[in-house]
């Protein structure tokens, strides 16, 4: 307890005493509350001298003492207004923190008033050497705690490039852009939107807009790349419509010929028949080798090879950038990665040798087998954001690994 008190005092010595060198970036501090169906949503945004003292404590526990705070937000829900409900309170801190003249964007978590965990921490998420502002709100469109946090990034010509940072479905690590605004000093301009409604892609229309994208003159851009700051950059987010038609198109390059996409959460069975038992189960987002397809009920069944294993797989549950609902299935996030928690054993899927993994080996899950074992890829040099198809798949034990959607 002596060793964390002392690190926020020196955290917020250096937050007095060492301003950070980008401190052009502005933050109105400040706190909204609103209710929304019975809750109540808290919003503080909060500059480098503002820093809520459990904030500064929980970046020092979570191992940033060494980062100088520039700028943050807490959002906060409260389910207090409804006696009916179950109390569920969780707070998401998103902090703009500074080392080496480098921003990092750090988001925290805390569920009822427990302790603060780190969900991430990237310098992709945020634009280096420009000055901006920061603020968040209570979204209406989208109806969940801490999904848009607003960054606006002043142009010389007065117009400004709003970038409005959301996570991820089931798992708040997954920040990534959600929609980006250029708008000029009439309100005009365009508007981009990593879109799900259709797939994964980017949506294009104009401003002005009374909502996240209301116009009917509005072009989808079907897109196989990673979004989340985890793998990719802000700066790579398309900002004209000739660039989401681009990386549309050139995309698809990364797909590798032959191969396709399971989705859902599904059985790779011995025999082309609902009913042969399971290999196991595949998560979304794994890539398999198409070996031969055959006529079936619904869909055509189709051979795959995913790592060593083969088996069948309805043709319901694979996809190929061929398909005309490929898009459809991209809405999902990268696969699980996993990080051994000791040493523990790892048996090959191609001839069963047994080896040893070290403690902290990353690999990705293509899925899992009803006797407790995970079905891995441990890639060549690291993990990235597609499966590595020519990294050494095996199995290890689900007791063995911690797993997340993040590396």
């Amino acid at each position: 307890m002596r060793r964390a008190l002392t690190s926020l005092l020196m955290l917020l010595s250096c937050v007095w005493l060492c301003l950070p060198s980008h401190a052009f970036a502005k933050t109105n501090t400040h706190q909204r509350v609103e209710e929304h169906s019975g809750c109540a949503w808290i919003t503080t945004t909060y500059d480098a001298a503002d820093f809520p003292a459990d904030v500064l404590l929980a970046l020092s526990e979570n191992g940033l003492s060494d980062y100088l705070p520039e700028n943050g937000v807490t959002l906060s829900t409260r389910y207090d207004t409804r006696p009916e409900m179950q109390k569920n309170e969780w707070d998401i801190a998103v902090c703009v923190l500074v080392k080496d003249n480098v921003r990092w964007l750090a988001v925290l978590n805390s569920r009822q008033q427990g302790a603060w965990t780190l969900d991430l921490l990237s310098n992709h998420a945020v634009l280096q050497n420009r000055a901006y502002s920061l603020d968040a709100d209570y979204n209406n469109e989208i109806a969940s705690l801490g999904q848009t946090v607003d960054f606006t990034y002043p142009c010389a010509d007065g117009s400004a490039e709003i970038y409005r940072l959301t996570w991820g479905f089931s798992d708040s690590s997954l920040w990534h852009v959600d929609c980006y605004d250029h708008v000029d000093t009439a309100g005009k301009g365009i508007r981009i939107v990593c879109d799900y409604s259709q797939g994964y892609g980017y949506t294009v229309s104009s401003l002005p807009q009374s909502g996240r994208y209301l116009d009917t003159d509005r072009t989808f851009y079907p897109c196989y790349l990673p979004v989340y700051f985890n793998w990719a950059s802000i700066d790579d987010y398309p900002t004209t419509e000739e660039q989401a038609r681009l990386y549309s198109e050139n995309s698809m390059a990364f797909f590798p010929d032959g191969y396709a996409m399971v989705w859902g959460e599904v059985n790779l069975r011995q025999k082309a028949t609902s009913t042969s038992p399971s290999l196991g189960k595949y998560y979304a987002g794994t890539l398999a080798k198409v070996l031969s397809t055959s006529s079936g009920k619904d869909a055509p069944w189709y051979e795959l090879q995913i790592g060593s294993v083969h088996g069948y797989v309805s043709g319901v549950y694979v996809s190929r950038p061929q398909d005309e609902s490929f898009s459809e299935q991209l809405w999902h996030g990268p696969l699980p990665v996993a990080k051994t928690v000791k040493e523990c054993e790892f048996r090959s899927a191609k001839d069963g040798a047994v080896s040893r993994l070290p403690a902290g080996t990353e690999m990705q899950v293509m899925g899992y087998t009803d006797n407790g074992t995970l079905h891995v890829m441990l890639p060549q040099i690291a993990v990235v954001w597609q499966m590595d198809l020519n990294g050494t798949d095996g199995y290890v034990g689900k007791n063995d690994v911690e797993m997340r959607i993040q590396p």
